[in-house]
């Protein structure tokens, strides 16, 4: 939900977007991926280094706290053993990019075809 609201609050332009994929791969690995992308005012290679840190904001004082991404980072990474993962470019937005979890050995029916696909 952090990264949903992150990327809504990064719409700067008349024509912004934000969008929400979640994928399900197999390969390299089988897993569930979340995907949320926008076109907003991206970041910058200093931004993005501290971006999981405690505490760190490019808002405004008093909109954010700092610890959004922090806390999803060591929810996902630390307690779960997940992975999370960001793209931006200033400028031209940003991608955020979630394991959501491990599907070795099970089966997804596909919404469009009913086509069974086990990993």
């Amino acid at each position: 939900m952090n990264l949903l609201i992150n990327a809504a609050q990064a719409a700067d332009k008349v024509d912004s977007w934000v969008k929400l994929l979640i994928t399900w791969q197999t390969e390299p690995a089988c897993e569930m991926m979340m995907e949320v992308s926008d076109n907003g005012c991206g970041m910058d290679s200093e931004t993005q280094k501290k971006i999981f840190d405690p505490f760190f904001t490019t808002k405004e004082s008093g909109v954010g706290a700092g610890l959004g991404l922090s806390i999803s980072h060591r929810l996902l990474v630390t307690e779960l053993g997940r992975r999370i993962e960001a793209q931006s470019q200033l400028g031209k937005g940003r991608i955020f990019r979630v394991q959501l979890g491990d599907t070795k050995g099970k089966s997804l029916i596909t919404h469009k075809n009913k086509e069974k696909l086990t990993c």
